[in-house]
């Protein structure tokens, strides 16, 4: 959909931000809904011969694009409002000779506030007032010739929707990716997008101000600096659902047809029917429910992420008496014929429809979903002697999928949320599996965009509700390293190079006389390990204290951040972050380690110990070789231990790593493979299944198997060189191929009679270094 080669700059002062009757100061909307919804579309002709189309478009908060009434895209994608996203699209395919119509919807959510306690609105999107902006030029067939300009102005037509409304749900609890629909019918511009409708009044649009980037701006009523989209529009493609759970008072032959055939039902007026279809899976996308007839009848979609029993989600295939609840949207009919879809994707493995029908018969012809996603694509392989192994990498991929949309997400269900602790560990795995570092560049960017005036960054961004947590910020200065480290994309670190040292300098303020971050502000999260509840996920001791444990995270970033600013050309700068982090090591040293039990303390003046307090020492560095063996023989196994979650155990690994322990890596598996058995078909939060049953920081097995087990890794930025330092862990062989920037490497590697054989292919020109384990039996 995008055209290549040069092109005009879009955005020189012709495209105006317009919205619809009233304007966006007038509160003409409807109040059946706390956000306003507004249709806009303009004709134009298109002669025989053909023409070229491109246009760049962007809203507050969200548009669906149609031309001659086939729907395009949605967009834009999530920035701030300083990074008001654009994006890009060639609409030659859908032109046709003569009369054609480009239209859009556009929803804004500015005028509510994100509420955790309740269903709230988008937290994740960045919002300041209803606006819409496209910069459209119709050229001749050999784009030597203007035609027709398209830019956005008073010559759009614009109707304010009456149609939509919005509700929260008793059932659905802590959500803050959005509420649920409600759609009537009866006050719908049916066929609006292609100039179909009768007996709308449409107005002129509303001229709101001139679209301007932020190399042409000079003064603007509205906030917005247009931004050119860095990532790919998002891939969409129908599925059909997989089966039906349960149906009450409908023929289950019939239903199952309908859903895996598209032969329709008929529902009788006056019934009353309920079912459970099943996606065979979590998924991400759009429901579609097509009906004809049945004027005044009423259908709700409920969508859950896993069947509940007793009113509480469960893992398990529940054979009878399972139940859906959560997140849900309704229409009601008007007797003419429509396919119904949400304005915004839905998550889902159940959806229930509860059908209500009026005094005249409904009929559904079919019933299926669009799936949205970010167009990644598994180039990555890996196989072992462990035949778990391929279910887990599977799912492990799945799960990746749906937590990639847009931005990385802490889970597509809830939050939709692009939080740094979890984009650290997603962009690894994803570059490792995909080879696909785009969305990783964003998210380093992202957050580089957010730091405040305390110069820290935010915990999670886009976001209108501000977060800082000051491990997430120190895991973003990892995230910048590792993907420089993984890319050799020495501009984009630069870019985030001053962010990086007010970063490090914020924390540096908060070390007190013994080297240890002392009192340190805000949510001490590190990991949700089940004993740290004073508050939630917080070490012990971080609360109004000192902590060891992000004491040694900060060292850690520390020695990160200097190899960066040595290569940015800042040596002054990496010989003091050297220098500091050295002290920190020596301070937790000197006051957290506990001689008697081989171990180091949470924070000094408390005797509780945790994985997570060992494995950060050992990453940054501070324990010798001897002292972390002897700590990593006790991860998983010490009941003197607080153990990590899934997501803390990325970092267990890497101090197994760092320990020379990593053959201790296929114990620590346990967790994914008890997970396996049940009905998941993507990585929960927690291994003692909370909230979400999909949160990609649960990953990291992914990037373990490619770079742990094939042992793949740079040895220079951007693989110039590579390092193959394959580790067997129990296996008694694997093979596998990683894409790099340089290209694919392909390592297969087998034990045999206690010596491992070893097969690499890389790249031509590549230099790489061979290191095998010397005992390779565990």
């Amino acid at each position: 959909m995008h055209r290549s080669g040069t092109e005009r700059s879009p955005f020189t002062g012709e495209a105006l931000w317009i919205w619809g009757p009233g304007g966006n100061w007038q509160h003409d909307f409807n109040h059946g809904s706390p956000f306003r919804t507004c249709y806009f579309r303009k004709s134009f002709h298109v002669p025989a011969a053909g023409a070229k189309l491109t246009v760049h478009l962007s809203a507050d908060s969200r548009y669906t694009l149609f031309v001659n009434g086939i729907r395009v895209c949605c967009g834009p994608a999530k920035g701030d409002i300083a990074h008001q996203f654009y994006d890009t699209l060639v609409l030659d395919s859908y032109l046709k000779p003569g009369e054609n119509i480009i239209s859009a919807v556009v929803i804004c959510f500015s005028a509510t506030h994100p509420d955790y306690g309740e269903l709230g609105v988008p937290l994740s999107i960045m919002t300041a007032t209803p606006a819409f902006i496209l910069d459209g030029v119709l050229m001749d067939k050999e784009e030597a010739r203007v035609l027709e300009t398209l830019h956005t102005d008073r010559t759009w037509s614009s109707l304010s929707d009456r149609a939509y409304a919005h509700h929260r749900s008793e059932d659905a609890p802590g959500i803050v990716s959005g509420l649920g629909e409600d759609l009537d019918y009866e006050q719908y511009p049916q066929g609006w997008q292609c100039g179909a409708d009768t007996g709308e009044r449409w107005q002129s649009a509303v001229e709101l101000a001139v679209g301007v980037t932020r190399e042409s701006v000079k003064d603007s009523p509205l906030p917005y600096r247009l931004f050119p989209r860095m990532i790919p529009l998002m891939r969409e493609e129908n599925r059909r659902f997989a089966g039906v759970y349960r149906s009450d008072s409908i023929n289950q032959v019939e239903a199952e047809r309908w859903i895996w055939d598209g032969k329709g039902i008929t529902i009788p007026p006056g019934k009353q029917i309920s079912l459970i279809v099943d996606a065979g899976e979590l998924t991400t996308g759009y429901p579609i429910v097509f009906f004809r007839r049945g004027r005044g009848s009423s259908v709700t979609a409920t969508y859950s992420e896993a069947l509940y029993k007793d009113g509480r989600k469960t893992v398990e295939k529940v054979l009878e008496g399972g139940t859906v609840e959560g997140l849900y949207d309704s229409f009601l009919c008007d007797g003419r014929d429509h396919a119904y879809e949400p304005l915004h994707w839905r998550t889902f493995r159940y959806i229930r429809l509860d059908i209500t029908v009026g005094e005249e018969t409904l009929d559904l012809p079919d019933l299926f979903y669009r799936f949205v996603g970010y167009p990644l694509e598994l180039t990555a392989t890996f196989s072992s002697s462990d035949e778990r192994h391929g279910r887990l990498w599977e799912m492990t991929f799945r799960t990746l999928q749906l937590c990639c949309h847009e931005t990385y997400e802490d889970c597509p269900y809830y939050e939709q949320n692009q939080y740094a602790g979890d984009s650290q560990i997603v962009a690894l795995v994803m570059g490792y599996m995909t080879g696909d570092w785009r969305l990783a560049r964003q998210a380093v960017l992202l957050f580089n965009w957010s730091a405040d005036y305390e110069g820290i960054t935010k915990s999670r961004y886009p976001a209108r509700v501000p977060q800082v947590i000051p491990s997430w910020s120190l895991l973003w200065i990892v995230m910048v390293y590792e993907y420089w480290w993984h890319t050799g994309d020495n501009e984009t670190a630069a870019l985030c190079k001053n962010v990086i040292k007010s970063t490090l300098n914020w924390f540096e303020g908060f070390l007190n006389e013994r080297y240890l971050l002392y009192k340190l502000p805000y949510w001490k999260i590190v990991d949700w390990v089940k004993e740290w509840d004073h508050p939630p996920g917080s070490p012990p001791g971080a609360e109004g204290g000192e902590t060891g444990l992000i004491s040694a995270q900060y060292a850690y970033c520390l020695k990160l951040a200097a190899r960066l600013m040595d290569t940015l050309g800042q040596a002054d700068v990496a010989e003091h972050y050297n220098r500091l982090s050295g002290k920190i090591l020596d301070g937790i040293h000197a006051y957290c380690w506990d001689e008697a039990k081989g171990l180091y303390k949470d924070c000094p003046h408390l005797e509780t110990y945790s994985e997570l307090g060992n494995a950060w020492p050992i990453i940054a560095g501070c324990a010798s070789a001897e002292r972390a063996e002897a700590i990593c023989a006790q991860f998983n196994r010490s009941g003197s231990l607080a153990k990590s979650t899934l997501y803390g155990r990325y970092y267990v690994f890497r101090a197994l790593e760092a320990g020379g322990s990593y053959g201790k890596f296929a114990e620590l598996l346990d967790w994914w493979y008890q997970m396996m058995d049940s009905d998941l078909t993507t990585w929960p939060e927690e291994p003692w299944l909370a909230r979400s049953y999909c949160h990609a920081w649960s990953c990291s097995p992914g990037y373990e198997f490619l770079s742990g087990i094939l042992g793949v890794k740079p040895a220079a930025a951007g693989f110039a060189e590579v390092l193959i330092a394959p580790q067997p862990c129990g296996l008694t062989w694997a093979k596998g191929s990683v894409p790099t920037p340089k290209g694919r490497i392909h390592v297969a590697w087998e034990i045999v009679r206690n010596t491992m054989q070893v097969e690499v292919q890389v790249p031509e020109g590549m230099n790489y270094k061979i290191v095998l384990p010397e005992h390779p039996v565990v």
